[in-house]
């Protein structure tokens, strides 16, 4: 079972994945410009494409777990990049 860091601060979350892991998903495409990203992860925002990474995961029989990392100011996920798929 593998695990994912997801980041929050008291305005929203992000969970940490492995940029490989969402095209292995199919996925890659999905993903919107609300997630951010830096080097080979990808910080997905929790609204919509954290679902969108559950249900995959789901899908394809992976089970995951989640450790939550909480920062009473604003995350430094919120300074990050916006996602852009790799072409």
């Amino acid at each position: 079972m593998q695990t994912f860091t997801f980041y929050a601060d008291a305005g929203h979350g992000w969970l940490a994945v492995p940029r490989a892991l969402l095209s292995d998903l199919g996925i890659a495409d999905e993903i919107s410009e609300y997630s951010r990203q830096r080097l080979d992860h990808v910080y997905l925002e929790e609204d919509c494409d954290l679902r969108t990474f559950t249900r995959a995961m789901g899908a394809a029989g992976r089970e995951f777990k989640t450790l939550e990392t909480y920062s009473p100011g604003d995350s430094f996920v919120r300074a990050l990049p916006s996602y852009q798929m790799e072409n």
